[in-house]
């Protein structure tokens, strides 16, 4: 038996799959060009093409709707959604050291990630914290595909500032 990580699995299977029906493509962040975060569709842009393997903006309830979409008219979507882990001991030292929380979150303020990380912060630190929970988050519009009018609808450096400085008065 061969051993190989989860990985590589997951990159093999996608792959004979792709080869093995047209029907079959994949869609998420940085698939293409950097082929996805953790390497798994490195090449894959090449093999396939750009109308197989598809960059996604940092948007995953528009583009896994899509992948349904693209399911109830015949097509085999695979949909890659970036996860990453949350390190609640940095969070809780920081805040009993500064009293104080900014979350910056790409997502809109309501129904997304910050919202739950709020509400954990206050919920299990309440008692540390000087000040509400301050939440720096995108715009609540509908994700334009342009990047230049992407980066608008997120927070920017001036925007974070501007949260940092409220919470210390």
């Amino acid at each position: 038996m061969r051993l190989i990580t989860y990985g590589q699995a997951i990159s093999e299977a996608m792959h004979e799959e792709m080869i093995r029906d047209q029907a079959v493509f994949i869609m998420g962040e940085d698939m293409g060009v950097m082929g996805s975060v953790f390497g798994l569709t490195r090449g894959f842009m090449e093999e396939f093409g750009p109308w197989r393997v598809i960059d996604t903006p940092i948007s995953e309830n528009s583009f896994t709707a899509m992948a349904v979409g693209a399911a109830m008219r015949g097509l085999r979507p695979v949909v890659e959604i970036i996860l990453a882990p949350l390190d609640w001991d940095t969070i809780e030292n920081s805040i009993k050291k500064t009293h104080r929380a900014v979350i910056v979150h790409e997502a809109v303020k309501r129904g997304g990630f910050g919202g739950e990380l709020a509400a954990q912060i206050s919920e299990e630190l309440f008692d540390y914290l000087d000040a509400p929970v301050k939440r720096v988050a995108g715009l609540n519009v509908i994700l334009p595909f342009s990047p230049a009018l992407e980066d608008l609808a997120y927070p920017n450096v001036n925007d974070i500032v501007a949260g940092v400085k409220e919470q210390i008065g």
